[in-house]
């Protein structure tokens, strides 16, 4: 049950992100936007800031480094480690420098390459599959029919195994047979499925 919740939750992004936004809110204004509820929640629970102007931007594509910092902020994430010294294009002055040391010591994420990890780069659905299943570390056995989901073939073969798992252990229904792996996952996304697995997965490490 707890992950058709989950699996709902992306058929509702699936749905609700195939529609055109007004300018307004693409600009970062959550009154008549779709997440709001959640949004608003994350707000009080201080786990999400706006920028200098106090918008959102809850349509705006997501960074990597964004979603990383998302994800240790409601999980709880905090490790520690030096692994991050394998990467090149990432130095202690950014800002995110601890969110993705935190993330590669928990072991979610690795990088896009032998010595980058991309942190600029936004994140496609894809990636965010990949993430959710090694957090939740779930597995599969069985091939996913092509009739289920008719763009299954267009996830990149590093990324197939994780969406798998994620399709076959409920997590992922997607929407008109289609889960879009490589569009780009905006904030309104990231926040609300980041929310629906933190409720439903508390006691995962």
């Amino acid at each position: 049950m707890k992950r058709k919740k989950i699996a709902l939750v992306l058929s509702l992004i699936m749905t609700l992100t195939s529609i055109n936004v007004p300018l307004s809110q693409a600009q970062g204004d959550i009154e008549n936007h779709w997440a709001k509820q959640t949004i608003t929640k994350w707000q009080q629970e201080g786990l999400l800031k706006g920028d200098k102007n106090g918008n959102i931007n809850p349509d705006n594509n997501i960074t990597r480094a964004e979603f990383i910092t998302l994800i240790n902020k409601a999980l709880g994430y905090n490790k520690t480690g030096d692994k991050i010294k394998t990467y090149k294009d990432i130095k202690q002055t950014d800002w995110y420098y601890t969110q993705i040391m935190t993330a590669i010591e928990q072991g979610y994420i690795s990088g896009t390459s032998k010595d980058t990890i991309s942190p600029g780069s936004n994140i496609t659905r894809q990636e965010v599959m990949t993430i959710i299943n090694k957090i939740a570390n779930t597995k599969s056995q069985s091939q996913i029919d092509k009739n289920q989901i008719k763009d299954i073939e267009k996830t990149s073969s590093w990324a197939k195994q994780s969406v798998q798992n994620m399709i076959e252990n409920g997590y992922i229904a997607g929407y008109q047979s289609q889960i879009n792996p490589t569009n780009k996952m905006t904030r309104a996304e990231a926040i609300t499925l980041i929310e629906a697995y933190k409720q439903n997965n508390r006691t995962l490490s």
